[in-house]
């Protein structure tokens, strides 16, 4: 399944740590604050 993560996060910390979440689950970012990627249902 396709899943498609958008945020807004104005701290620095914790949008990089949402980020560095993400693509530990494989996600990739397509913009600063946009991750897509493929996740098992």
């Amino acid at each position: 399944m396709k899943i498609i993560v958008v945020y807004d996060i104005s701290d620095n910390g914790k949008r990089n740590k949402l980020a560095n979440e993400l693509k530990k689950f494989g996600l990739y970012r397509i913009q600063r604050s946009a991750f897509e990627g493929d996740i098992d249902s």
